[in-house]
């Protein structure tokens, strides 16, 4: 399926020129204001920190697919469904602060060379969901992992209660996050990376919760462990 917005790119060829001018305009009129050259400094820093990781993820690309440049190149030129998918991986990967997400990012792009249409739109939407993740999300969705494997415990009627992490627990292993960890959880539950397996219950109506990894949060898992 042909992304929207690929297409108004494509319809745009000023796209890319607007975007410089813009650029320029920004900096220059930062140049007329008292404090303006500090702005420019801080955005070139930016901008070069995030040239920095695009080199090294397409160096890494490189590496595991074996091959140089030209090939790649050729590869790209002749396949717009693997180009975009390039793009947007690169796009995540300038913007993140962590690496274990680049190096993610990279294997993507590697396998899709040789993957499928079905399997590089699953690949579409992996990069969509880290790319809005936070090394606080990482954090929880590895608490929530954990605290989910444990034996189920009982409710106050006796009756069992399904495996899932509780709030108690997740703030005890994350105390560093205990003011955040609401947002997180309720971004993570948007998302659908993790789920409440008491949802549509009666212990759900008193504010009982029980957290546990949806199959995207299960994919997301294995991706972020050592041996994926």
């Amino acid at each position: 399926m042909t992304d929207p917005f690929d297409e108004a790119d494509a319809n745009n060829p000023g796209k890319d020129d607007a975007k410089l001018t813009g650029k320029a305009l920004a900096k220059g009129a930062a140049s007329l204001i008292p404090g303006g050259g500090i702005a420019v400094e801080l955005f070139n820093g930016w901008e070069e920190r995030k040239r920095r990781r695009e080199t090294a993820m397409i160096q890494e690309v490189l590496k595991l697919l074996n091959e140089g440049v030209d090939q790649v190149k050729a590869r790209l030129d002749s396949d717009d469904e693997l180009a975009a998918l390039w793009e947007r991986a690169l796009d995540a990967a300038r913007s993140t602060r962590i690496e274990r997400l680049r190096m993610i990012y990279a294997g993507i792009m590697a396998g899709a060379v040789y993957e499928d249409h079905n399997s590089r739109m699953q690949a579409n939407v992996l990069v969509r969901v880290l790319d809005r993740l936070d090394e606080e999300h990482l954090q929880v969705i590895a608490a929530i992992n954990i605290e989910a494997q444990k034996p189920p415990t009982m409710f106050e009627d006796g009756s069992p209660a399904p495996a899932g992490a509780q709030r108690h627990e997740l703030d005890a292993r994350l105390p560093h996050l205990s003011q955040v960890l609401d947002i997180l959880l309720t971004s993570l539950l948007s998302d659908r990376i993790i789920e409440d397996a008491l949802n549509n219950t009666w212990a759900a109506v008193r504010g009982d919760r029980r957290y546990t990894l949806s199959q995207i949060g299960q994919i997301v898992l294995e991706k972020l462990s050592p041996e994926a």
